[in-house]
């Protein structure tokens, strides 16, 4: 059995309760510098404060969503495969019409950790119900709308405005405290059967798609009065403005080390990427409280923005952004730091360790580390000496790492290996995963000493895996990922210069036998009727022997030469056996005890002895 260590990257998520400290898919290269793990999620509202964009919620989606519930919201984004849980199919129309906009917004507020979805911590409160407007709409076909308007306007727009702005007779459908809490089958309901107030039902006036229609169109009024108000804005501005009224990016590069100012210009990149496909670059310098500037850029839907700098040998990244309109100004700094080889002030928050049988006698071990600069300078060798180096057991061999190899983000040691990447400070800033293999003919017994303080060691064991056994170990019990059930362990915590010590012998001969789909379902179903069978039987057994009465086992063969004495006393020695053990009856053993101690008697009288 083997395993990607994807899984393992899944798993981590799911054991340290998704600390994922930013929330955009970053585009290639851009090596963002992440927030601290500890960042609050964003205040929430009972309401937008304005009617949603659907524009904004577009090009929000595309960069932010598509990647894990696809372009089209069928769920098949091109993240997805690499989740334990597949990710909502927002264009699903019976998912869609259940949710209410403030269900979703608060999806996108807080996250769904149980299904691998992270706080949307970037994002505005407007943003979020930007998207969530424009997520709604992904499962309502154009046919659809157009078959409602034409029924709006002949059922619904005398009392409710041509727009859902109110009148006389009818409340305003496009209020967006109501828009916030209806769902559209909320909606379907009030349409269908009517409302005290005074409203009709039109159940049988209208077919339930009609309805359904009418409810898709009554939910997304705000927006579309948003959406018609831009159209009023005019046209864009002539040529010759156009300058002035496309995009802005500026800002600063600041000093993230305390008390070590920037004295010299630093050069900075922009980068605009369409997707994963990078469009352009362009160049300026950041001269102290000056900053930089890049003017004229184009407001395209979707485009991502980000600045990097190169300082002491050393690349950063503001964060990730996207113009959503003309004449919009962005201010995107980048934090830079000054570089140490001293690597006193790197930890790790959690390690991962999944063991699993290998060929051939091996055990397949497969680490995670997470792993935060809690300093305020990054972390990097300098000429091949110091940073972050990760002791392996003396035992390992054949190591493997998920990404790159050694020479290349990994220098070898005599011990194990040296992190060649740099580690910027301020939250989980590197997750290193990589595996080796270790002998387990029998019982083993592995120290790996850590380098750095670990706040937990988590040892996850799968199907045929070793039997671990550890000092100070808290046995978690089973969990489920990624579709197979591991045994948890926790230990720690650990200082740096501590060894990781663990006791590993291979399974038990039971948990070898391959029982397949519901086998071991059946293999406890069969052992608990076993139990049951054996509790009935010795429940019956006196019943049974006081009327079966049985006769004992004649006593074993003597040889020939023995007397007929020592024949009667093992026989005697027999039946005592067979009444100790409830197999005979207490009248029955008297009787044939007296008669085998009569003959033996007499045969002891005839003999003499």
């Amino acid at each position: 059995m083997r395993r990607s260590p994807s899984l393992l990257l899944a798993l981590a998520v799911l054991l340290t309760g998704c600390t994922l400290a930013g929330d955009v898919t970053p585009p290639p290269g851009s090596a963002l510098i992440r927030p601290p793990a500890t960042q609050a999620p964003p205040p929430s509202s009972t309401a937008p404060s304005r009617p949603p964009d659907l524009s904004s919620g577009a090009a929000i989606y595309q960069e932010r969503c598509a990647p894990c519930h696809g372009e089209s919201g069928q769920g098949d984004g091109e993240q997805a495969g690499q989740l334990p849980v597949a990710p909502a199919a927002l264009a699903d129309p019976e998912l869609a019409a259940q949710a209410s906009p403030a269900d979703w917004y608060q999806t996108v507020t807080e996250g769904r950790i149980d299904r691998f979805m992270p706080p949307f911590v970037s994002l505005t409160d407007q943003q979020r119900w930007d998207v969530v407007a424009y997520s709604l709409s992904l499962g309502i076909a154009d046919s659809v709308a157009a078959q409602a308007r034409p029924l709006y306007a002949d059922h619904c727009a005398e009392c409710h405005g041509p727009a859902g702005e109110g009148a006389e007779r009818g409340p305003a459908l496009a209020e967006l405290a109501n828009y916030a809490q209806r769902s559209r089958d909320a909606i379907s309901t009030v349409i269908a059967g009517g409302q005290a107030s005074g409203m009709p039902g039109f159940e049988g006036a209208l077919s339930p798609e009609e309805i359904d229609a009418l409810a898709a169109l009554v939910q997304r009024l705000p927006a579309e009065a948003q959406t018609a108000a831009e159209q009023e804005a005019g046209d864009p501005p002539p040529v010759e403005d156009q300058a002035a009224a496309q995009g802005r990016i500026q800002g600063r590069v600041t000093a993230g080390t305390e008390d070590s100012p920037i004295n010299e210009p630093v050069e900075v990149t922009l980068h605009a990427f369409d997707g994963q496909q990078e469009v352009f670059t362009e160049t300026a310098t950041a001269n102290g409280a000056a900053g930089f500037s890049f003017g004229e850029l184009e407001v395209v839907v979707g485009r991502l923005y980000v600045v990097t700098a190169e300082y002491e040998g050393v690349r950063y990244s503001s964060e990730v952004a996207h113009l959503t309109e003309l004449g919009e100004s962005l201010e995107l700094d980048v934090p830079v730091f000054d570089a140490t080889a001293d690597a006193s002030q790197v930890a790790a928050s959690r390690v991962h360790l999944l063991l699993e049988q290998g060929p051939d006698g091996t055990l397949r071990a497969i680490e995670l580390w997470l792993l935060a600069n809690l300093g305020e300078q990054t972390v990097v060798p300098v000429d091949g000496l110091g940073g972050v180096v990760i002791a392996l057991p003396p035992e390992a061999s054949n190591l493997r790492f998920e990404e790159g190899q050694l020479g290349d983000l990994y220098q070898p040691t005599e011990a194990g290996f040296r992190l060649l990447s740099p580690i910027r400070p301020g939250g989980e800033a590197a997750q290193i995963v990589f595996s080796f293999d270790l002998p387990l003919d029998g019982r083993l017994v592995v120290r790996q000493p850590l380098t750095v303080p670990v706040q937990v060691v988590t040892v996850l064991v799968g199907e045929g895996g070793p039997m671990v056994e550890a000092d100070n170990m808290i046995d978690q019990g089973l969990r489920q990922a990624g579709g197979e059930q591991l045994h948890q362990y926790d230990l720690g915590p650990f200082q740096a210069g501590d060894t990781l010590e663990l006791i590993l012998e291979p399974p038990a001969w039971w948990s070898q036998i391959d029982l397949g789909g519901q086998g071991y379902a059946w293999l406890v179903g069969l052992l608990a009727l076993v139990a049951v069978a054996v509790a009935l039987y010795r429940w019956y057994a006196p019943w049974l022997s006081d009327r079966r009465a049985p006769i004992p086992a004649p006593p074993a063969a003597v040889d020939p030469d023995e007397s007929e004495q020592v024949r009667l006393l093992q026989a005697i020695a027999a039946l005592d056996d067979a009444h100790e053990a409830g197999e005979l009856a207490a009248d029955e053993y008297e009787r044939q005890r007296q008669s085998l101690k009569g003959e033996l008697i007499e045969r002891m009288r005839a003999t003499g002895d």
